[in-house]
């Protein structure tokens, strides 16, 4: 009799077990129900309650603060990340492999575009050791050593990196450079080019080129609020007297958001807008100007003869800047002063290295949700970015 009982007792206590274990999990399954739509719910309020504040455009121009707003408005029990889309990074992440110094000088300014400031930070890699693929880009400039590293050049390519080249290719250029770069050579020559095409859907530099526009500062005090610089295009020098409202060049006043025209290499005449100037900046003031359209005149200094699987600038089968996928070669060109012009095709390229990335970082170790808002952005070039808040809960 005593047995029957225990085996009651045993047969009682698994029963209460199960109950227990059901329950347990039950629970559990409808908190990963409610978790995905609360926090989804929760990005959708803050983002909506960000963008009608009229502070979403922020994000970019004064990260930090739009940070916070969007952090007071999150629960406290709810961590988050911001993710976007279709825009380069405010800092991009260049790997340089050879003449650091010269790619460093050439990035140094930045570039000011729809009302924010993106910055290119440099750093020296060692092709032996480094793993490249922390960077958005790497860059090569007068490097000879492709062959040994073609294998990893390739593997980063195809992790979806990007590799470009400043490379003065009038020489025989090995094979190992030419397949990396889909470089063939060529009969034809011309002294100036242009972007063979606009169409930012299949490759973006040109329109980064046309949207950044160049920097250049006044450097020189004429005194009574005047300041005196050059604009550094087509291998010459075009000098510019700056005030805090207006500029002064070849004969032409521009106010801010007003336009005036030089003549390129071709007798073209080429219009420029006056983005943004910016007469309290240090160490000098700085004036944005840009291109007008899309027939921006190149001056070939240093014909190439060399065609490549798309070019990007080029005429009469010869080409100056192309792309191989994520594989970009420009041609050396003689660094008159600033050289804005190929100074700015060197930002577009490295630009175009990445469109998705993070303001924030997310954890991976936690269920998240997310919602997103678009932003239309304005007003040197056309570009809508996509904002999402990834959310988890911090417990």
């Amino acid at each position: 009799m005593k047995g029957f009982m225990h085996l009651i007792e045993v047969a009682v206590a698994g029963i209460l077990i199960m109950i227990i274990l059901g329950l347990f999990f039950t629970t559990e399954e409808v908190k990963l129900n409610w978790e995905r739509p609360d926090l989804i719910s929760t990005s959708s309020n803050v983002l909506n309650a960000i963008t009608a504040s009229g502070k979403l455009p922020g994000i970019f121009s004064d990260s930090a603060a739009t940070l916070a707003d969007i952090e007071n408005l999150t629960p406290a029990n709810i961590e988050y990340g911001i993710r976007v889309y279709g825009t380069p990074p405010n800092d991009v992440k260049i790997g340089c492999a050879s003449s650091c110094s010269d790619i460093r000088s050439m990035l140094s300014k930045g570039s000011y575009v729809n009302g924010r400031w993106i910055k290119f930070s440099v750093e020296e890699v060692d092709m032996s050791t480094d793993d490249l693929v922390i960077y958005d880009a790497v860059m090569f400039k007068d490097y000879s050593n492709y062959g040994a590293y073609e294998s990893k050049i390739n593997n980063y390519i195809r992790d979806g990196g990007t590799v470009i080249a400043i490379e003065n290719v009038s020489a025989s250029p090995s094979d190992a450079f030419k397949n990396i770069f889909g470089l063939s050579s060529s009969a034809g020559s011309s002294s100036y080019s242009n972007f063979t095409s606009y169409n930012p859907t299949d490759n973006k530099i040109s329109k980064y080129f046309l949207g950044f526009g160049f920097l250049a500062e006044g450097t020189s005090d004429l005194g009574s609020g005047t300041k005196q610089g050059q604009l550094d295009i087509w291998d010459k020098r075009i000098t510019f007297n700056l005030t805090s409202t207006y500029i002064k060049i070849n004969g032409q006043t521009a106010q801010e958001g007003g336009n005036f025209t030089l003549t390129a290499p071709d007798s073209s005449s080429i219009n420029f807008r006056v983005k943004k100037i910016f007469f309290s900046a240090s160490p000098y003031p700085i004036v944005a100007i840009q291109p007008m359209g899309d027939d921006f005149v190149f001056n070939n200094t240093l014909n190439t003869k060399y065609v490549g699987n798309k070019a990007i600038v080029g005429v009469h089968n010869s080409a100056s800047c192309t792309v191989n996928g994520t594989a970009i070669w420009i041609q050396e060109f003689k660094d008159v002063g600033e050289a804005q012009d190929y100074r700015t095709l060197v930002k577009a390229a490295a630009a175009t290295s990445s469109d998705d990335w993070y303001l924030k970082d997310v954890r991976s170790d936690r269920e998240r949700a997310g919602s997103s808002v678009f932003l239309p952005m304005c007003c040197d070039m056309p570009e809508t970015a996509q904002i999402e808040m990834i959310s988890w809960y911090s417990y």
